[in-house]
């Protein structure tokens, strides 16, 4: 990847938090845990609170149905996502894991296996995965590490970055209600 791109996704990136503050101040009030699977949320929380070092593999599909959960109860986060329809593919590489997330009828989607298409492939090891759904590992910097590979349209990984941190805020967020 050429430095021109670093730069631009360095500042998307900084862009990007500026206006995950911003929405998730506008959030804060919009949600009703109702319906949101509370034993799933709490049982997240901790797991977050602990640190990877408690993480499973299968704790990723968890936070992305709390994700899905979040964005179809939250009007502001679904608004995000009215006009974006892409396709992500996600390769674990060291335990042939492979995951999809699609953006698509105003819904955040989510699968295990191949998708057909996808608007980029993002490939990681699972623990480098975990590390970035529990906001200890950031993105730009385990790319500069070359811990983390991205093949694909550029502006559709910073639109779903922005998005999976939208939920990851609010998620956060959530969970300390419950």
């Amino acid at each position: 990847m050429a430095d021109d791109e670093i730069k631009k996704i360095k500042s998307e990136l900084i862009n990007l938090r500026e206006k995950i503050s911003e929405i998730i101040d506008l959030c804060d009030n919009s949600m009703d845990t109702g319906q949101v699977d509370k034993d799933l949320l709490r049982l997240i929380k901790q797991k977050i609170r602990i640190g990877t070092n408690s993480a499973e593999i299968d704790d990723i599909f968890k936070i992305l149905e709390l994700m899905s959960q979040i964005y179809d109860i939250d009007e502001d986060l679904r608004e995000e996502i009215k006009i974006i329809d892409l396709t992500a593919q996600y390769i674990l590489t060291d335990v042939d894991k492979k995951f999809w997330i699609k953006i698509i009828d105003e819904k955040f989607k989510f699968g295990q296996g191949i998708v057909e298409k996808p608007n980029f492939t993002f490939s990681c090891t699972s623990s480098k995965e975990l590390k970035l759904l529990y906001g200890e590992l950031d993105a730009h910097s385990a790319y500069m590490a070359g811990d983390i590979t991205f093949e694909g349209n550029v502006d559709d990984a910073m639109d779903l970055h922005e998005l999976i941190e939208f939920g990851l805020k609010a998620l956060d967020e959530l969970s300390k209600e419950v």
